[in-house]
């Protein structure tokens, strides 16, 4: 079987990342927390574009060194050696995380290394390309966060 992995809230948890940080960057600026299970941070603190971009910037690299989901390498290797082949297909380093796409494709490169998540290939493509990527390299399963 072919399967697609994304990373961001499925290899990685975004979601307590944004919480965590999140907090402690808005409160800086008196913003509080509105919507714990809002995908977007702008939307979890209801703050502008220009403050959610300002949060990426500010701890994108940071972002991208934290540990994975606990167990996450163990499940995509026991897929792997089950003869299943893993696609990773990120939206990570399409430009709207504070720091060059090839600086964001090398970190993550080097975080997967790390972190001994081992996959067949890799695509870093805008969310709205993850369908056609999808199509093009034959996925028979996507496992993705975002609708």
């Amino acid at each position: 079987m072919r399967i697609g992995v994304d990373i961001d809230g499925v290899i990685s948890d975004m979601s307590r990342f944004m919480l965590d940080y999140g907090s402690k960057f808005f409160s800086k600026q008196n913003v509080n927390l509105v919507n714990q299970d809002a995908y977007e941070i702008s939307d979890m603190f209801n703050v502008s574009l220009d403050l959610d971009r300002e949060f990426w910037n500010k701890n994108t690299l940071i972002y991208v060194k934290k540990k994975p989901r606990e167990f996450a390498n163990t499940i995509i290797n026991k897929l792997k050696n089950e003869g299943n082949k893993i696609y990773l297909i990120t939206s990570r380093g399409t430009g709207k995380d504070g720091i060059s796409k090839e600086k964001m494709k090398e970190e993550t490169i080097k975080w997967l290394k790390e972190n001994n998540i081992n996959y067949d290939d890799i695509f870093f493509v805008p969310d709205n390309e993850k369908l056609e990527i999808c199509t093009t390299q034959h996925i028979d399963l996507m496992i993705e966060d975002k609708v």
